[in-house]
C-alpha cells in the first residue's frame, strides 16, 4: 500500500499481558530502602543532553513490577516499576498516530497507551504495545552502587536518562549509561524533522539473570529500536547480547553493547511502511583536517526493516574528495579528502543513503570539514619540570628541548608542574605551524611565545610575547584537588 503524506490513522493499543513473553520467574519483594539524601548523577557528558540541576528523578508510581517504587526513596530506586502517564506539552508522531502522554519504564523503554514492566525484551515487530526502546533489558537499580532513571520535560522535549543503571538481580558490577530524547520535530538538539534520539556513555550488560543472562551478557538480547503496536511498523537498531563491537546490522546475530558505547542515533518515526535509513552515530560536529594531508572517514547507515539494502552517496562533487561505498544494511561509505590551499576554512559534503523498499526511502546527511593551512606542533618547556603535550610526557632538564609531535589544530597542550612551597617556575612554551605538503621551500612558521610563571601557593601569570603570524592564544589554570597546577591554553589560527 502507498502511503502519502497526508494519511494518517490512529493505532489501537491493548494491553499486553507479560504471559504473552518468555519470561523467567521473579519474587517481588515489599517497597525498597529509602536512601539517605539526593541522588547524584554521574558523568553523563557523552549524552545528547547531560544530566543537570534541571533534571528530576523518575517517580516511579504506576503499577509495574512489586507496585510504586517506595514514596520515600528519593532515588526512586526499584525493579521493573512503571510511571503513571505523563502528559506532553507538545504532540509527538509515532508511525502516523499523534501521541500526548507517555510511561517511563525502568527497563529501558517507553510506551504509549498504558505502561509495560516486561523485564525479558524480543524482537520487532510485535503486536499490541508501542514502544520506544533505547535499551529494552531487565534494569535494576536497587543496588545502591547502581544510578537511577532521570527526565527532563520541556515545551518540544521529553529527555529520560537511564545514569548507570544496574541489572537484576540487584547487580551493579557492570552498568549502563543511555538516554532517549523525543520532541515534536522542531527542537534543535533531536533535529528539525527528527523527532527521537538515542545517545549513549558507557554501555558494561545486556542481559539480567531472570532473562537467561549470566554476569550480565548471554541469554535473551536487549533490544534497541522502535515498535508501532500493529505489527507492521517498526524499526530496529539492533539486539545484543554480549560485549565487544560486533555489529551485522538490524537484522542477523545479536550484537556487542560495546557498538553502542559514545555514539547517537536521530530520525523520524512519522513514516507509515518504510522507515528511511538511520546514519549510525554521525558526527556531532566539523571534522578537522590540514590542507594538503588526507584525511579518512567512513558513515554507516541502517534500513531498519529486516531484509534491506541501503546505499550511501555523497552528492555535494567536492574537489579533492574520494568515496567508496559499500551497500549492505549496514551500508557504509569510506571518503578521503586532501584539501588544497583553496579549500582551507569549511566545506559542506552530501551524504543519502537510500535504502531498495518499494518506492525507496532516502536519508539526507550534512558533514562539514574545516581545514587549517598547517598541521604539526613544536613545544619548549623550561627548565626542570614534566611537560605533558598532547599525552606525551616530557620531562626538561637545564636546557631547553624541543620534542615534534603530529597534532591537528584542535589540540590543547596541557602542561603540569610540581608542587611549590618556595621558589617559582618559569615556563617558555613556543608553536610552531608545520606543513612541508602545502609549503615545501618554507614549512615553518612560529607563533607567538607564551611565557608561564608559577609562583607558592599555586598562583599561575600567564604572559603572551613576541607575536608573529597573527595567532592568538589565551591561557586558562586550575589546581587539582592535590595540589597539582595544570595550564591549557587553547590557540587560534588567524593571519596565517
Amino acid at each position: 500500500m502507498l502511503c502519502t503524506s497526508s494519511f494518517t490513522r490512529v493505532l489501537a493499543f491493548t494491553t499486553l499481558s507479560s504471559l504473552a513473553f518468555a519470561q523467567g520467574t521473579k519474587t517481588y519483594e515489599g517497597e525498597g530502602p529509602v536512601t539517605e539524601g539526593a541522588c547524584t548523577p554521574g558523568n553523563t557528558s557523552a549524552l545528547c543532553i547531560p544530566v543537570d540541576g534541571t533534571h528530576q528523578v523518575v517517580v516511579f508510581d504506576g503499577l509495574g513490577g512489586s507496585g510504586p517504587a517506595n514514596p520515600g526513596d528519593p532515588c526512586q530506586r526499584n525493579d521493573d516499576d512503571v510511571t503513571l502517564a505523563i502528559a506532553l506539552p507538545f504532540v509527538f508522531d509515532l508511525f502516523g498516530s499523534p501521541q500526548t502522554s507517555i510511561f517511563i519504564n525502568n527497563n529501558g523503554n517507553l510506551s504509549f497507551g498504558t505502561s509495560f514492566s516486561t523485564f525479558t525484551s524480543t524482537g520487532f515487530p510485535v503486536n499490541g504495545f508501542p514502544m520506544i526502546a533505547p535499551f529494552w533489558a531487565d534494569v535494576d537499580t536497587r543496588n545502591a552502587a547502581s544510578g537511577v532513571v532521570y527526565y527532563k520535560l520541556e515545551a518540544t522535549r521529553l529527555t529520560v536518562t537511564w545514569d548507570q543503571v544496574g541489572y537484576y538481580n540487584t547487580a551493579a558490577d557492570k552498568r549502563n549509561t543511555f538516554q532517549v530524547i523525543i520532541s515534536d520535530g522542531t527542537d534543535p538538539v533531536v533535529g528539525l524533522g527528527q523527532n527521537v534520539c538515542f545517545c549513549y556513555g558507557d554501555m558494561q550488560w545486556t542481559t539480567g539473570s531472570a532473562s537467561g543472562g549470566v554476569n550480565g551478557f548471554g541469554g535473551t538480547p536487549a533490544t534497541v529500536g522502535i515498535n508501532a503496536g500493529d505489527g507492521v511498523n517498526f524499526f530496529q537498531i539492533g539486539r545484543f547480547d554480549q560485549p565487544g563491537n560486533a555489529y551485522d546490522g538490524p537484522g542477523g546475530n545479536p550484537d556487542g553493547v560495546d557498538f553502542l558505547d559514545n555514539t547517537r542515533q536521530c530520525f523520524v518515526t512519522g513514516t507509515l511502511q518504510n522507515t528511511p535509513p538511520i546514519f549510525l552515530n554521525p558526527p556531532s560536529a566539523c571534522l578537522m583536517a590540514s590542507a594538503g594531508v588526507p584525511l579518512q572517514f567512513s558513515l554507516q547507515a541502517i534500513g531498519p526493516e529486516a531484509n534491506q539494502t541501503v546505499t550511501i552517496v555523497e552528492t555535494s562533487g567536492t574537489p579533492n574528495l574520494v568515496c567508496v561505498p559499500t551497500p549492505g544494511n549496514p551500508a557504509s561509505i569510506t571518503c578521503t579528502f586532501t584539501p588544497d590551499l583553496n579549500q582551507v576554512g569549511t566545506t559542506n559534503f552530501v551524504f543519502v543513503a537510500t535504502d531498495n523498499f518499494q518506492p525507496p526511502a532516502s536519508t539526507t546527511l550534512g558533514v562539514c570539514v574545516q581545514t587549517a593551512e598547517c598541521h604539526q606542533l613544536v613545544g619548549r618547556g623550561g627548565t626542570g619540570s614534566d611537560v605533558t603535550l598532547f599525552g606525551h610526557l616530557y620531562h626538561t632538564h637545564l636546557t631547553s628541548v624541543r620534542s615534534w609531535w603530529p597534532v591537528t589544530m584542535t589540540d590543547r597542550p596541557n602542561l603540569r608542574v610540581p608542587n611549590l612551597s618556595t621558589g617559582q617556575i618559569n615556563f617558555s612554551v613556543q608553536t610552531v605551524m608545520y606543513n612541508p605538503q602545502m609549503f615545501p621551500t618554507n614549512p615553518q612558521q612560529w607563533s607567538q611565545r607564551l611565557r608561564i610563571t608559577v609562583l607558592p601557593g599555586f598562583l599561575v601569570h600567564g604572559e603572551l610575547f613576541d607575536t608573529m603570524n597573527g595567532i592568538h592564544q589565551f591561557l586558562a589554570t586550575y589546581t587539582d584537588p592535590l595540589g597539582n597546577v595544570y595550564m591549557t591554553f587553547p590557540f587560534s589560527i588567524d593571519g596565517l
